[in-house]
């Protein structure tokens, strides 16, 4: 059974999260992941607009800490996160998360999330916590505002990457989406910390 944690206090040493994803169904989180299914007051984080019926489709915001290559030093963290237009160009450098990482279905409605990786070793801060929200709550001021999808507002804090350690972990982080390294390339047709609930799966 997968265990439900309330996190009230980060870690001052708190690994940066590596890869961030969108999952169709909350049980088929990938190993490693933590599950942003509720937000703090203990309503449903779904992303995703239903109509009619609601509850056909769903979608919830994922991330891991997990190192990346065979030596279990993670290559790159994720150094930003923004919320755009379908209709727009994805910001250079940066991953449009697309598709479900279990469906392979379109991620999100009308928007794209996106990040922006950089090298572990080239950087000293990375986004270190993610969490959700009802729309009409605020984040902690130490949070970064994101952007807000059916009424769920998505929000990130920064921190200090520690010196990389070694881990046993052989679990390889995955985005569901596509790098955009081009000023003229279209875009294709939150452990959460105090205030969060997550689901952490092993």
């Amino acid at each position: 059974m997968p265990e439900v944690n309330h996190f009230w206090q980060a870690s001052p040493t708190q690994e940066p999260i590596t890869a961030l994803g969108i999952v169709a169904s909350r049980a088929a989180t990938p190993d490693g992941y933590t599950l942003l299914m509720c937000t703090p007051d203990g309503a449903d984080a779904d992303l995703w607009k239903g109509g009619l019926f609601k509850g056909k489709s769903t979608r919830y915001l994922c991330f891991t800490r997990n190192y990346t290559n065979h030596t279990g030093v993670s290559t790159e963290v994720i150094s930003d996160i923004r919320l755009v237009d379908e209709k727009d160009t994805v910001p250079i450098d940066y991953i449009a998360l697309l598709e479900t990482l279990d469906t392979k279905e379109p991620a999100l409605q009308k928007k794209w999330l996106c990040i922006q990786t950089i090298s572990r070793q080239q950087t000293e801060a990375a986004v270190a916590d993610i969490m959700v929200s009802a729309k009409t709550r605020q984040a902690p001021s130490s949070y970064n505002f994101v952007g807000t999808l059916n009424g769920i507002g998505i929000w990130y804090k920064m921190g200090t990457v520690p010196k990389p350690r070694i881990s046993t972990s052989n679990s390889t982080p995955k985005s569901g989406g596509i790098r955009n390294a081009s000023p003229t390339l279209p875009a294709p047709g939150v452990a959460a910390e105090a205030w969060g609930l997550a689901l952490q799966l092993a």
